[in-house]
């Protein structure tokens, strides 16, 4: 997220009662900061001020992501074009029954509950 965003987000990620992020997730933005110098130390010190919890991907999730995948990922036709991390965010949230906090449009073309509306 850029930075104009991130207060917005931070608000509504504290007045969320479920703060979760996939442990398949939280990988990815953690390489994804080690490359632009950040380290995971620095991830985990957020997520840890920001109530997170991070969750082992399980069978279900596994299952739901391939899912997610097929038919909302790169190369699926589908608008959303969710990359390998975001099905894995996507499989938490639907075996959640839970609303997604996200920036971008790309979740909001699948049928997840969006936490921004």
């Amino acid at each position: 997220a850029g930075e104009a965003a991130a207060p917005a987000l931070v608000a509504r990620m504290g007045s969320a009662t479920i703060r979760e992020m996939s442990m398949a997730s939280y990988v990815e933005a953690a390489t994804v900061l080690w490359a632009r110098g950040i380290s995971p130390e620095a991830l985990d010190g957020l997520l840890e001020q920001l109530g997170v919890s991070l969750v082992s991907v399980d069978e279900v999730q596994g299952r739901e992501a391939v899912r997610a995948r097929i038919a909302y990922g790169k190369g699926s036709g589908h608008p959303a074009q969710l990359n390998f991390g975001d099905t894995f965010t996507y499989a938490l949230a639907k075996t959640r029954g839970a609303p997604l906090l996200f920036v971008g449009e790309d979740f909001s073309r699948t049928d997840l509950i969006d936490a921004r509306a």
